[in-house]
């Protein structure tokens, strides 16, 4: 027993307003003067029934009245005590004052407890003490006192209704007093709606000592509930502000079945509940599953909640009746495919709904992977090229992470709307053929106009037809294009139809770098192209594609190997291609078999229209080419000089970048106009290959003639003399044509000692300049010779001298006549104005035969002994050295 002593003293105040009679009574003590107190007595007895539950404070002996007195205080103490008996028939007391500063009281007491308080005087030393007391006290009570019992467990808790107060309180002393407990309350609620659950809680206690009031609610799972339930909250609450503490309880779910249990001790309290319901929902039940689905049309909202019930992760199998609500599923139509956006306004966020969220049902009616979304929560999700079918939305939380404890998860229960969109038909539709890959392509006829879509899902199979091919059959040698009737968005090639599948052609884009058109100059006739399109995302297409002839042709393929080459005759025109086609070599080499007709200059001509490389072979060699690109004149012709008519010659015509596979200036148009053989200059006596055979040569006169090298024995050289009858300085022009340009050289010499006394080289190297030049020689005769460095060709000189002689004075070949000529044996020669005449004869080996002088204008000369033959026969008139070419029969 606590005991409490106050000091008496006049001055203390009343502090509580008295609800009943105080304790009154004298005390009386003599230890040292035992007369002075008629009657000694030195404690009294008290009793105060309680009225109700609560606690007794006493005022402080506020009311005591001193009679007489030695100058000393004496003590004055209180006892007080509870006497009971226990619930096992046991008598029993206890103390029941509790020692506070100013003040006393006592411990929390049951109604009907009778306290019986014993006031004793303690008189110290010789203390002489007489005098009267009044006690006031106050019977304070409970709060809250509407305790209905028993409700002492979850079977006895009392059912409550919403935004009701319900009142009560925790143990008073003695805790035995009674049969029943009154430390645990029970109260039971059924959630009327889906939302949030606020309690709102008013307690005090009667000591501040003792207990505060404990407020815990929790669930019962398919009806059963054991003693200390699945918490969900808990409160605990003291002298709260304004004396009112309310907790929440989030995502209660309507049908849910609570209790409210409160522990206390020396306290009262109560509470009232109410559910708050989430704001701009309307949530059609059930659809927990796919097969629940709520119908959910393009462009229409549905709003709904979810994670809303109190069942923890792991009780769904220990309870399967228990009420769930983790997941709503909401299930649309799509008859033409295309794109989709789900846009889902939350007040959380949600669990897993950018990777679990969108279904395809398959032909059996079941649901496989999910499809995969793009996007997030503030942009809206987005998944492309869905193809035609049954679809579900799932919206769900995450019940693992679902509490109930410490209020319940905020996050688990969420308020939403649902909105879906079917974005992007196709425009073109028409796509009922599996061409997804080269072997499936679509063959296609030109000019047809094809369309389909790319990129649609099948099934739960993302990127099923990502991919559409086709096949073209190509009729001519010329432009393939393929033309889109709208800009493709997507990506698309054109392959060679070969093994490897390479790509070809050029790819045409707009402002936007969709694609416009693909073309490929270089087609070939028979050949098979591929066209690939390909999308990542869903979209339509339609396109036509052409073929276009590339110009007339009329040469004979193939014609891609020497032995497969086409005779070409010197007046045929051939049209023809090259470069056309996607296979190395196939159509990179065009072959012409030249059948020559003689040993002459070879000049081929042509047209072309690309870049080509124009070669002429001998057997297998080659002996000349031209190209024709970007960096060089056209080709008009082609030639080669020193043809040999017992030689097989060809033309081959060569694709520039006719090896790179299909590329659009690979492929050329060419046209062959013909060709001929022949030198530019003619008239070339013959023979004249060595110095008994050269040719007297007029001054100032030009001569012509062709030099011809095949062999070493061939026409590599042709001679002509002259002769001066006094020193001069002379002028040798030459020009030179065909395969001599650059190369020919005219070279004088002495004809007494046959020493080289001036040599003349054309370096122009061009039909079209002169090389010349001038040396003085002195008086005497000279021969000169033509000659070409292994070339054939033709040429042009003059010899003028620069002293008296003149074209007037100068007799000419034509001025001497020899008749006939071939002839049997006599010849006749006039001089016309001359009457004198030294004449000389020379055979083929360069042997004077014949040495004479013919006097007169007409002269017989008799030749019948000479043998047949051709012979040089040389008259020298004046100056000049005439010579004349005749043949004896």
């Amino acid at each position: 027993m606590k005991r409490f002593l106050l000091f008496l003293s006049l001055y203390f105040s009343t502090i509580f307003s008295l609800n009943a009679q105080p304790i009154s009574g004298n005390l009386c003590s003599c230890n040292t003067v035992p007369n002075e107190c008629l009657n000694p007595v030195i404690s009294r007895n008290h009793s105060i029934v309680m009225p109700y539950d609560g606690k007794i404070v006493f005022d402080g002996f506020s009311n005591l009245k001193v009679l007489n007195s030695n100058g000393l205080n004496p003590d004055v103490g209180m006892h007080g005590s509870v006497t009971y008996t226990n619930s096992e028939g046991d008598q029993k007391y206890m103390n029941v004052l509790i020692n506070l500063s100013l003040k006393t009281e006592t411990i929390p007491l049951k109604a009907g407890v009778t306290v019986d308080l014993t006031v004793s005087l303690d008189v110290a030393g010789n203390c002489v003490f007489e005098g009267s007391y009044d006690i006031p006290y106050t019977i304070v009570p409970l709060s809250y006192s509407n305790d209905p019992e028993p409700n002492d467990n979850a079977d006895q808790a009392l059912n409550t209704v919403e935004d009701t107060w319900y009142e009560g309180h925790g143990s008073f002393r003695p805790l035995d007093y009674t049969a029943h407990d009154d430390s645990v309350d029970w109260y039971k609620l059924t959630v009327p709606r889906d939302g949030i659950l606020t309690i709102d809680v008013n307690s005090d206690t009667t000591t501040e000592d003792y207990y505060y009031t404990v407020l815990g609610v929790t669930s019962s799972i398919d009806g059963i509930t054991t003693s200390n339930g699945n918490r969900v909250w808990g409160s605990t609450t003291s002298n709260p502000p304004n004396g009112v503490e309310a907790g929440q309880i989030y995502c209660v779910k309507a049908g849910d079945v609570l209790f409210v249990r409160v522990t206390g001790d020396a306290n009262s309290y109560r509470f009232k509940w109410s559910v708050e319901s989430p704001i701009g929902f309307i949530d059609v039940e059930p659809n927990d599953d796919f097969t629940e689905a709520i119908h959910l049309s393009f462009d229409d909202t549905k709003t709904g909640n979810i994670g809303y019930g109190l069942i923890p992760a792991g009780y769904k199998n220990q309870f399967p009746n228990a009420v769930e609500d983790f997941e709503d599923w909401y299930k649309f139509e799509i008859t033409e495919p295309g794109d989709l956006q789900i846009n889902i306004d939350t007040s959380e966020d949600l669990f897993n709904y950018t990777s679990n969220t969108l279904y395809k049902e398959d032909a059996n009616g079941d649901i496989g992977n999910p499809v995969p979304l793009s996007g997030d929560q503030n942009n809206g999700f987005e998944v492309s090229c869905l193809s035609p079918g049954a679809y579900y939305v799932k919206l769900q939380t995450d019940p693992n992470n679902l509490t109930l404890y410490n209020n319940g998860c905020e996050s688990c229960c969420v308020n939403y709307s649902l909105t879906v969109s079917h974005l992007n038909p196709p425009t073109y539709t028409n796509d009922t053929k599996i061409n997804n890959s080269f072997n499936d392509a679509v063959l296609v006829t030109e000019g047809a106009t094809e369309e389909g879509q790319l990129g649609y899902r099948y099934y739960d199979v993302p990127g099923y037809d990502n991919y559409d091919y086709y096949e073209f059959m190509v009729d001519n040698n010329g432009p393939l294009a393929v033309i889109f009737s709208e800009p493709f968005t997507g990506n698309a090639t054109l392959h060679l139809g070969n093994q490897n599948k390479n790509q070809a052609g050029e790819i045409h884009t707009d402002a936007n770098n969709d694609i416009t058109s693909i073309t490929f100059d270089c087609a070939k006739q028979g050949e098979n192209y591929f066209l690939s399109l390909n999308s990542t995302t869903c979209l339509s297409y339609q396109f036509t594609y052409t073929n276009i002839a590339n110009g007339i042709n009329n040469e004979t393929e193939p014609n891609d190997r020497r032995h497969l080459a086409q005779t070409f005759n010197p007046n045929d025109i051939i049209s023809g291609h090259v470069g056309h086609g996607y296979v190395n070599n196939w159509d990179t080499f065009d072959y012409y078999q030249i059948p020559v007709v003689t040993s002459a200059p070879l000049e081929i001509n042509l047209e072309v229209n690309g870049d080509v490389t124009a070669y002429i072979y001998e057997y297998f060699s080659q002996v000349t080419s031209v190209v024709q690109d970007e960096n060089s004149e056209p080709i008009t012709s082609i030639s080669y000089n020193n043809t040999d008519s017992t030689k097989q010659y060809y033309l081959m015509l060569y694709s520039v970048n006719g090896t790179n596979i299909g590329n659009n200036n690979d492929c050329v148009n060419y046209t062959l106009n013909g060709w001929t053989q022949g030198f530019a200059k003619k008239h070339d006596e013959e023979p004249n290959n060595n110095v008994a055979d050269a040719i007297a040569v007029s001054f100032n006169q030009t001569y012509t003639g062709r030099l011809s090298f095949y062999d070493t024995v061939s026409d590599s050289r042709d001679f002509y003399s002259f002769s001066l009858s006094e020193k001069d300085d002379v002028e040798f022009i030459l020009d030179t044509f065909e395969g001599l340009s650059g190369t020919a050289i005219l070279s004088v010499y002495n004809v007494e000692n046959d020493n080289l006394v001036y040599q003349l080289n054309h370096q122009n190297g061009s039909s079209t300049s002169k090389s010349l030049d001038m040396v003085t020689l002195d008086s005497g005769d000279y021969y000169l010779t033509i000659s070409g460095a292994d070339e054939t060709g033709s040429y042009a000189f003059s010899v003028i001298p620069q002293m008296s002689l003149s074209v007037e004075h100068n007799p000419t070949t034509n001025q001497i006549e020899i008749l006939p000529n071939p002839t049997p044996g006599l010849i006749h020669i006039n001089l016309n104005s001359y009457t004198r005449a030294p004449v000389q004869i020379f055979d083929m080996q360069g042997r004077k035969v014949l040495n004479t002088i013919l006097e007169g204008k007409n002269t017989n000369l008799d030749l019948d002994w000479l043998s047949s033959g051709i012979y040089m026969l040389q008259i020298r008139i004046e100056n000049y050295l005439i010579t004349k070419r005749i043949i004896k029969e």
